[in-house]
C-alpha cells in the first residue's frame, strides 16, 4: 500500500515537471559582442583577460611553512618549531596572508603538544622508576 502511494507521488511529480518544462519559454540569447565599459571607469572583468594584481602577495615559502607545520603536528615536532619561527618572521612582512597565519598557529599547537608530550613522558618514566624501586640494579 505504501509502495503504491510513493509510486503515485513520483509519477505525479514527473508529470508536473513535464508540463512545466514544456510551458516555460526558452531563455533569451546572450548579447553579441564584448560589454561596453562605463564612461570614465575601469573596464569590466573579461574571462581569460588580465586579472588585477593584489597589493601584497604571499611570501614565497608560505606553502613550505604550512607543510612543515602540519608535519610538526602529525609526526615530527621539531618541524612545527621551524614552521612557527619561519611564519613569525614572515608575518612581519606579510601580515594579511592566511597561509602564513595558519602555519603560525599550527606550528604553535605543534610546539605546545611537543612540550606536553615531553612532560607526560617524564612523568611516566618517573612513575615507572619509583614503582620498580627508584634505581638501577647494578
Amino acid at each position: 500500500m505504501v509502495f503504491l502511494t510513493v509510486l503515485k507521488c513520483i509519477l505525479a511529480a514527473g508529470a508536473a515537471y513535464y508540463v512545466l518544462a514544456s510551458v516555460t519559454p526558452p531563455p533569451p540569447p546572450p548579447p553579441a559582442g564584448p560589454p561596453v565599459p562605463p564612461p570614465g571607469g575601469q573596464p569590466p572583468y573579461m574571462p581569460g583577460g588580465p586579472r588585477p594584481v593584489p597589493s601584497m602577495g604571499a611570501p614565497p615559502n608560505a606553502t613550505t611553512m604550512l607543510i612543515l607545520a602540519i608535519v610538526g603536528i602529525v609526526c615530527c615536532a621539531p618541524c612545527g618549531l621551524i614552521a612557527f619561527i619561519m611564519a613569525r618572521n614572515a608575518l612581519k612582512d606579510y601580515p594579511n596572508d592566511g597561509t602564513t597565519k595558519a602555519a603560525y598557529w599550527i606550528g604553535l599547537v605543534a610546539i605546545i603538544l611537543w612540550i606536553l608530550g615531553v612532560l607526560i613522558g617524564m612523568m611516566v618514566l618517573g612513575m615507572a622508576s619509583s614503582a620498580t624501586g627508584g634505581g638501577s640494579n647494578f
